[in-house]
């Protein structure tokens, strides 16, 4: 009996054998194309740049985060709100954001916890990354404000802590020891997120006139509004059920658009909250800058910028790593904002992400801009 090689004819050897190569071929691309990606960024073969510009090949960047401080207000041992305090940008001003301390968070007021953990909870429930978290009360409002005080319009009389009138209402100075009673102790019977608009008045006061102090509090607010000025906002909340329990849920969709506005280069709160983002330009000339503020200002976390090693005429591609892609043993994808904003961007551009094998667990995702990019494709709805 013949084997079945020397059945084939040599016309069909050589189709069999051109088929399995076609195939071979075809398997090899993501492999070439990682290879290439990795030639793109390492290889310095003919290249000698000794401290490139901005233009140059293998030029890079770290991206900063637009800094987030937070403050826990707190009078008579009680928390009466949080507030953020946003860096400003190229092209922003600083912000103010205020969060009632009723905000829920995972089935939780946040007045119920501790300071930090509220100011935590709240950051993760917003994907932030804070710098770090201020606790102001009787004692730190001083240190904070030195000698500086405020005139502002009161809406409605401060109760002292004797229940005797602190502040009556209308034109008060406010001082850094009634700080804490302005900010948060309403009138009897009423509920402490009724001093909001109290709130409001103050930290618009500090914005326009930051502290003098040498607090490191103090040192940030005049960085952050001595020049360019600043906003006071709230929170996007929508009440819980029954406006009289006077707790309030955070409304997901609006505070990502206020972010988006607000904070030029967010940074999440755990590693996979944002897409970690890395930019390269391969084809040369690209404005990356540009293309980084855009996409930070859809809510991408972008953690550097940079030019190949080696321009070419190569399409985007979008590498990420390994556990990027998990899925669970159950075959569902392993969901996160990071991974949301992934699948939305390689959506827009219409590439299909290739995996890097040798990329470490949690490195950032890259995205090789090539030529023809335009950050006008991307659309990255907020994360829900």
């Amino acid at each position: 009996m013949r084997s079945s090689a020397a059945l084939l004819t040599p016309p069909r050897r050589v189709s069999l054998l051109f088929i399995v190569a076609e195939v071979a071929l075809i398997m090899a691309i993501p492999f070439l194309a990682i290879k290439g990606y990795h030639t793109l960024l390492e290889s310095r073969a003919g290249i000698v740049v000794d401290q490139p510009s901005p233009d140059d090949p293998g030029w890079t960047a770290s991206v900063d985060p637009t800094p987030i401080h937070g403050v826990a207000e707190v009078v008579d041992d009680r928390l009466t709100g949080l507030t953020l305090i946003v860096g400003r940008g190229p092209s922003t001003t600083g912000s103010v954001i205020l969060v009632p301390a009723t905000v829920v968070v995972d089935g939780t007021a946040v007045d119920e916890l501790g300071p930090e953990q509220a100011m935590g909870a709240v950051a993760r429930a917003l994907r932030l990354h804070l710098v770090e978290t201020t606790v102001l009360d009787e004692t730190s409002w001083p240190q904070v404000l030195g000698p500086t005080s405020y005139v502002v319009d009161n809406p409605d009389p401060v109760p002292g802590p004797d229940g005797q009138t602190l502040l009556p209402v209308g034109e008060v100075e406010v001082t850094a020891e009634a700080t804490p009673a302005f900010l948060g102790r309403p009138i009897v019977g009423a509920p402490v997120y009724s001093t909001l608009t109290r709130r409001h008045r103050f930290w618009a006061s500090v914005v326009d006139a930051p502290p003098a102090s040498d607090h490191p509090l103090g040192r940030h607010l005049r960085e952050t509004f001595s020049h360019r000025g600043g906003q006071v906002l709230e929170l996007p909340t929508v009440t819980g059920p029954g406006s009289a329990t006077a707790e309030f849920a955070i409304d997901a969709a609006a505070t990502e658009q206020l972010i988006r506005t607000t904070v030029a280069f967010p940074a999440g709160f755990d590693g996979r909250d944002r897409l970690q983002l890395r930019i390269i330009d391969r084809a040369g000339g690209l404005p990356i800058t540009e293309i980084a503020a855009e996409l930070a200002g859809q809510g991408v976390e972008v953690v550097q910028i940079g030019r190949a090693l080696r321009f070419d005429d190569g399409a985007s591609e979008i590498i990420v790593p390994p556990d990027m892609l998990d899925v669970e043993s159950s075959g569902e994808v392993i969901e996160s904002g990071g991974r949301f904003q992934l699948d939305r961007l390689a959506a827009s551009l219409g590439i299909t992400p290739l995996v890097d094998p040798e990329a470490e667990s949690g490195s950032p995702v890259t995205l090789l801009a090539g030529a023809g990019f335009s950050v006008d494709q991307v659309v990255l709805e907020p994360v829900g």
